[in-house]
């Protein structure tokens, strides 16, 4: 058999509350599945997990450091699908601003089907309304274009 996650937060969870039973119910599983699945769990690993005893189980020696990797296991999973289920609730947005023309327009078409994310882009009477609001933090990107004797500044 081939540890998963789930064995190893089975393992976490007995050894969390120091039961079978009590474990089943934190799972929402009936006792002996629990007792099953820790008797195939400590098969899989040649050797017991865990100590029976009249108030409960302890951890064997074995079962300590076979519980020290499940923990980080765990604690792991559930930071991966912690950092995924933020990921889908972020949404960036790029904002891109600049002065109407040609450049401006080729950079906003260009920029929307590079990413990944939606462009909002604004529009300004001069180069100097955009380069103030990309100074500012109002905007991500901005499309500027320079005449002779009236350049932007950098």
């Amino acid at each position: 058999m081939e540890l998963e996650l789930r064995h190893l937060r089975t393992l976490v969870t007995i050894a969390d509350t120091g039961s079978l039973t009590r474990a089943a119910a934190t799972l929402l599983l009936s006792q002996p599945a629990v007792s099953t699945q820790l008797k195939r769990i400590e098969a899989a690993l040649g050797r017991p997990v865990f100590i029976r005893e009249a108030t409960g189980v302890r951890p064997t020696r074995f079962g300590d450091e076979v519980l020290a990797h499940a923990r980080n296991a765990v604690a792991s999973a559930d930071r991966i699908r912690e950092s995924k289920r933020i990921a889908a609730t972020e949404t960036v947005t790029v904002r891109l601003g600049g002065s109407p023309g040609p450049v401006f327009s080729h950079l906003a078409t260009k920029l929307s089907g590079l990413i990944d994310a939606p462009v909002v882009s604004h529009q300004f009477p001069s180069a100097s309304w955009a380069l103030d609001r990309l100074a500012g933090d109002q905007l991500d990107v901005a499309a500027i274009t320079d005449v002779p004797g009236y350049e932007s500044r950098p």
